[in-house]
């Protein structure tokens, strides 16, 4: 029923709760592109589990661990893949207007080739 979440009043990010579907932006990020951003980062996620570029894994900012979400393109519905989310994310700054979810490099690259960098995805709970 949700279309989209993003910056709610003053700035300040809305909470999706109990959101069944959002609309936005998917990115991706791996282990190299973490390390260039800060070099001494740690390859382990929000969950305590090691990053690991190929799993079909997500981050995103409110939600509970393990949950599963299926992530289709928006040019492409029938283009989908499951993931389980396993850290926080999308960073907040000017890269991240409109981005809903990130993806592990493997889960996006399911989607579309890494150069692509950015893509319109529709994203919802796998019950």
């Amino acid at each position: 029923q949700v279309s989209s979440y993003g910056e709610g009043s003053a700035g300040q990010e809305s909470k999706p709760r109990g959101i069944k579907s959002m609309s936005g932006y998917a990115t991706y990020y791996d282990r190299a592109s973490c390390i260039k951003e800060q070099p001494h980062y740690q390859a382990i996620t929000a969950s305590g589990e090691p990053l690991n570029d190929t799993a079909m894994t997500c981050a995103l900012p409110h939600h509970a661990f393990g949950k599963q979400y299926r992530v289709c393109r928006e040019d492409t519905p029938s283009r989908c893949v499951v993931v389980r989310h396993n850290d926080y994310g999308p960073g907040k700054g000017p890269r991240s207007r409109g981005v809903v979810i990130d993806l592990s490099a493997g889960a996006f690259a399911t989607l579309a080739p890494l150069r692509v960098g950015k893509l319109a995805v529709t994203v919802e709970v796998v019950p």
